[in-house]
């Protein structure tokens, strides 16, 4: 086994030093071009290249399949999300009546699609960051409802 291994490292360092002597050549002699190209075939690098890159990928995709996937937003992004549509349902004809009640719907459903993005596509730092930012949208949001509810008890 002893052999095998010297050997191989003999064959190793020829190969190293042929093909370091053929660069060198190729740059003194440009018609080493196909003394170059014949090596090259011969020692089946593209091959050897192209199966490369193969293994490469497949390890990459493997390691990119194992990584844990966020499917979703947070619950507690899903569940304020929700309370905020509720909270719609309930007070609709007060909401109707200050006439803004489109807009908050297009910004929840705005806020709602923004978290779904976060929650499948954004990592780390960049979620926790979003997701902030969108719980801050979403807290102006309740306040805005809010202060059209108590407006709306003091009149009556």
């Amino acid at each position: 086994m002893a052999g095998k291994t010297r050997k191989k490292r003999v064959l190793t360092t020829l190969t190293g030093s042929t093909l370091g002597a053929l660069l060198v050549g190729i740059l003194i002699d440009p018609d080493n071009w196909t003394k170059a190209a014949a090596y090259l075939k011969d020692e089946h690098v593209p091959e050897r290249l192209n199966g490369l890159g193969k293994t490469v990928m497949s390890q990459a995709k493997t390691l990119i399949a194992s990584l844990p996937r966020a499917t979703m937003p947070t619950p507690t992004v899903v569940k304020r999300l929700d309370a905020v549509d509720s909270l719609i349902q309930t007070h609709r004809e007060e909401f109707e009546a200050s006439g803004r009640l489109d807009s908050w719907r297009e910004a929840l459903a705005s806020i709602r699609t923004a978290a779904q993005l976060a929650g499948t596509t954004m990592r780390g730092s960049m979620r926790r960051s979003n997701l902030r930012d969108l719980d801050s949208r979403m807290k102006s949001l309740v306040a805005d409802m809010y202060d059209v509810i108590t407006t709306s008890s003091k009149k009556d």
